[in-house]
This record gives structure tokens, sequence and C-alpha cells, in this order.
């Protein structure tokens, strides 16, 4: 009976009753912080407070990043049944939504030298539970795309990129590999448990109230916010013996454009993107038109998928600790999942689909949980998240495209051909990963030629020794 309320609710009411209920929850949080201060300086301060750090920015990710890609199908064909309007068209939003966030991340990576993570939290978090709250209201498709397919964009490049840098901060080198590993699982549990709530919501509510069901789901991302403390690192202490040119953002950017290795990481990426916007777009309706299976297979296919993919993911925090080139895994990875997407064409029964489909999602999920690890190899601590932002804006590009294109091959070439571009472009992607470990296998000859030898140093110390005892 309260939801039936909901549909006659008007704007200004709704805005009314949310800054009120906003005002209220503020109020209570400043009694309840100065109650529990002492408590709370105590625990930011204890060695295991790193990881509450690490569970809510896996939270956070789950409700960011797999947010937006388990919401997208939901979405698509409610806003289509809802505003009368084809499938294709309801699309947009969903898909401007991933472009559009991986497009504003290199933005908030040039905000994380000015802004504290914690402050981009709570503004990444706000700005999803205002255009998750304008969303309901939309009356037709343009509004949506706003609403849902840009605001909400930009909250979630907020959101990820502080969850991610917060966990940099707080890891030590030894221990930044797992921690990173296992922050991206919460993509998978994203992505694993969204789609069941949405798709339950948007059947046993209507579209305004399944909208507004979302929000209280939505903000672990507020308080992400209270949890992720911010702490000086081993660089910071650095500070005063850099010049602060050397700290600029500028300088940052700089070296990071001008490495070639992170260019190679970032067409990587976009190569990776491209083949897998192929693969949700082309395989579900190839595998029930060329080879005879049926709609229930490809959601067991898919359920496999899921498992597989998390099983990697799990796998690669496991072997996180063991010392290797965090480049490796990206160059193999994808050769053996695309090989696996080309081998569709030969499966023929059921077994073998799932087999495949399988060791895809075993090796997509391995990657998926190394992809963070690399950028922290290719930036540091310093420049990851600059890493990361010009590999998410070439991806930007590449998940627009990627599935009109392989579409448009398909339907033109083949069913065949289409798999064999998908799988290509994600081999493609691996090969070019293998270019990064020849560029440091270079760097380290280069810069081994330019070693003094110990006399040298030697007597490089010997004289800095002298020139400080004058």
């Amino acid at each position: 009976m309260t939801f039936q309320v909901v549909h006659r609710w008007q704007r200004t009411d709704f805005v009314y009753i949310m800054l009120k209920l906003i005002t209220f929850v503020f109020h209570y949080l400043i009694c309840v912080s100065q109650l529990t201060m002492p408590l709370w300086n105590t625990a930011i301060n204890s060695k295991a407070w790193k990881y509450v750090v690490l569970v809510f920015s896996l939270l956070s990710l789950s409700m960011s990043i797999g947010f937006t890609y388990g919401f997208s199908g939901s979405l698509t064909l409610v806003a289509s049944r809802e505003f009368n309007i084809s499938v294709t068209e309801s699309s947009v939003a969903p898909s401007l939504n991933v472009g559009f966030f991986k497009l504003a991340i290199p933005i908030v990576a040039i905000l994380t030298r000015f802004l504290s993570l914690r402050t981009l939290q709570w503004i990444g978090g706000g700005t999803i539970l205002c255009g998750i709250c304008l969303s309901s209201f939309t009356t037709n498709n343009v509004e949506l795309i706003l609403s849902y397919g840009l605001l909400t964009a930009v909250g979630v490049s907020f959101t990820r990129s502080a969850a991610s840098g917060i966990v940099r901060e707080h890891f030590r080198n030894d221990q930044i590999n797992f921690a990173l590993c296992a922050m991206m699982s919460g993509l998978y549990i994203g992505v694993a448990v969204v789609p069941g709530i949405s798709n339950y919501l948007f059947t046993h509510y209507s579209y305004q109230e399944a909208f507004v069901l979302l929000i209280p789901m939505l903000t672990i991302h507020l308080l992400s916010g209270f949890v992720f403390t911010s702490f000086p690192d081993e660089n910071d202490r650095l500070k005063e013996t850099v010049p602060k040119k050397e700290n600029s953002v500028e300088t940052s950017v700089k070296k990071v454009l001008a490495d070639v290795k992170v260019w190679c990481f970032a067409i990587s990426g976009a190569l990776k993107k491209f083949g897998m916007s192929g693969y949700y777009s082309l395989v579900p309706s190839y595998v029930i038109v060329a080879k005879g299976l049926t709609l229930e297979n490809t959601s067991v296919g898919g359920a496999v998928y899921g498992a597989t993919g998390m099983a990697g993911v799990l796998s690669m925090a496991a072997i996180s600790f063991v010392d290797f080139n965090r480049v490796l895994p990206h160059s193999i990875l994808p050769v053996i999942g695309g090989a696996a997407i080309a081998l569709l064409t030969m499966a023929n029964e059921e077994v073998i689909y799932y087999l495949l489909i399988g060791v895809f999602g075993l090796t997509n999920g391995m990657a998926t949980a190394n992809h963070m690890t690399v950028a922290n190899e290719l930036g540091g601590a310093k420049n990851m998240l600059f890493v990361f932002a010009v590999e998410q804006f070439l991806q930007a590009f590449a998940s627009v495209s990627g599935a009109p294109i392989t579409s448009f091959i398909q339907d033109f070439l083949g069913l065949d051909v289409g798999i064999y571009i998908t799988a290509g472009a994600i081999i493609l992607s691996g090969v070019v990963s293998f270019l990064i470990l020849l560029f440091q296998y270079y760097e380290k000859g280069k810069n081994e030629k330019h070693l003094k030898t110990p006399d040298d140093l030697q007597e490089k110390e010997t004289l800095l020794e002298s020139s400080e005892s004058d």
C-alpha cells in the first residue's frame, strides 16, 4: 500500500522529503561521531583497519562497476516497455553510462592530486544517488540518458578511482598485489548480484518504485567514504627532498603519456574491451542460431562464465604473493581466452560449449584481477591512477563501438566471421601486452649498461661523506 502512494508524489514533494531525510541523517551521524570518536580513532590507527578499507572498497566497486554492468540488461528491457521504444533506443542510456564513466576517469585522476580520496568517494556516491533519484522521475528516453546515462556515470568514475586509490594507499608493496586482486572481485560480485535484484524490483514494483528501492543499496558509497581514511605513505615523506615540480600533475601526466608501455597497456585494454563487447552481443545469439542450442543453454553458460570468472579472481589473489612479472599473465591469458571463443565455432554439443565458456571465464577473471596490478607495476603508487585513466579513456571508445561493429561484420560476412573478429581482438590484446615485456626487457638491459662499477659507487659515497663532514 505504501508504494501506491509513491506514484502520486510530486517532484517537489520528493525533493523536500529527500532533503529532510538527508538533514536528519547528517545530524544523526554528527551525534554518533561525537559519542564514538575515541573508539573510532583507535580503530583507524590499528593495523587491521586496512582490511576494513579493502572490504568497503570491494563493496563500493560492486555497487559502481558491478552495478553498471549488472543493471544494464534489466534497464534496457524495462525502459523499452516503459517508454514504448525499441530495445536499440532503450540501450543507449546503459551504453552511454559505461562509455561516459570511462571518459570521465582521466579528470578524476587529476582531481586525486587536489582532493582527498574520501572526498572523491562522497562526491561520487552523492552523484550516483542523485542520478538514480532523477531517473525514477524520467518519462522518456532523453531524460533517462541525462540522468542515468550521464549523471550516474560521473559518480561511478569518482567511486571507481577512489576505491582503487585508497587500497593503494593502505597496503605496502609486498601486499598490494593481493589487495588489488581482492578488490577486483567486487566487480564479479556486483555482476552476479545486481541482475537478480533489479529483475525482482522491476517485476514486483513499478518503474519509479524500483529506482527508489535501489537507493538504500547504493548508500554503500557514502558509508565507504567514512571508512576511506588516508594516511601519508613513503612517497609523501620524500616531498621535502623532491622539488615541487616533480610532484605536479603536469609532470605526472607527461611522464605517463611519454611511456610507450602505458600506451601498450591502454591499447591492449581497448582491444580486450572491443572483443568483450562483441562477446556479450554475439555469442548468446550465435550458439542458438548457428549451433542449435537453446536459451536455457545460454543461461547456464552465463552462470558457468560467472562462476569460473570468480574462480579466476580468487586464484589470481591466491598467487599474488608469488614474485613474478604481473604483465606476463596479462599477455598469456587473453590468448587462451580468445582461442576458446574462436573454438565456439566448432562446439556442437552442450558440454563443449560449457567447457569453452568456462575456460574463457576463468582466463577473463584472472586477467580482470590482474588488471590493476599491471597498472600499479607501470605507474607505481604515485601514477597508478594516471596509467589506469589512459587505458579507461581508450576503453570508452572500444566499449561503445565493439558491439555495433562486430554485429555489422556478422550480418554481412557471416556468423562465424563475427565470432572470429571478437576472438581475434581478445587474442591481439594479449599480443600487445607482450610488447610491454619486450620494452621492459630492453629498458632493463639499457639501464644495466649505464650502471657504474662498485668502485665508482664507493668513490661517490666517500665524496658525499667528506662533503657532509666539511
